[in-house]
């Protein structure tokens, strides 16, 4: 064989191949390397890939809490008061915190929380009902609260 007919020992060759669910069906699973990868196959392109086995772990994980953050359970009444602006603020967005599973009224300046998403039982639900309703003050419409984000990722890991 003529040198540019096989490649140097040296060579290297990197392409970023995205994985989708339906390619994972057409994935052939050779073994694992060094108890940290899993060394597959694909067969369109053909394609040898090394997965990291502990961060295919967290992302199995995060959309499957991802899943669980509409799991809301009623926990015991909480109850505690806020600054005035702070309270307002929960006033306005209680129907849109209801939607993340955060059910909030507030009667007399006490805020009172009767049910979070299960993912925020251990929590400080004073400090996530704050910044739930200063998070969607900022108008970040369309993702995830932060603190709910910030909840499933540290569950995840």
């Amino acid at each position: 064989p003529s040198q540019s007919s096989h490649l140097e020992s040296t060579e290297v060759f990197q392409t970023t191949h995205t994985l989708t669910k339906s390619n994972l069906s057409n994935i052939h699973v050779l073994g694992q390397l060094d108890r940290k990868y899993i060394i597959c196959t694909t067969f369109s392109p053909t394609t040898l890939l090394a997965i990291d086995q502990h961060a295919a772990d967290e992302r199995v994980r995060l959309e499957s809490l991802l899943c669980e953050l509409p799991d809301t359970v009623r926990c015991p009444p909480i109850s505690f008061c806020l600054d005035e602006f702070t309270t307002r603020l929960v006033e306005k967005h209680a129907a849109w915190c209801s939607t993340t599973g955060v059910t909030v009224i507030v009667n007399d300046g006490i805020v009172h929380v009767s049910s979070v998403p299960r993912l925020l039982l251990s929590q400080n639900i004073e400090e996530v009902v704050k910044a739930l309703v200063i998070w969607r003050e900022e108008n970040m419409i369309g993702k995830v609260a932060s603190v709910l984000w910030d909840a499933v990722c540290l569950k995840a890991c």
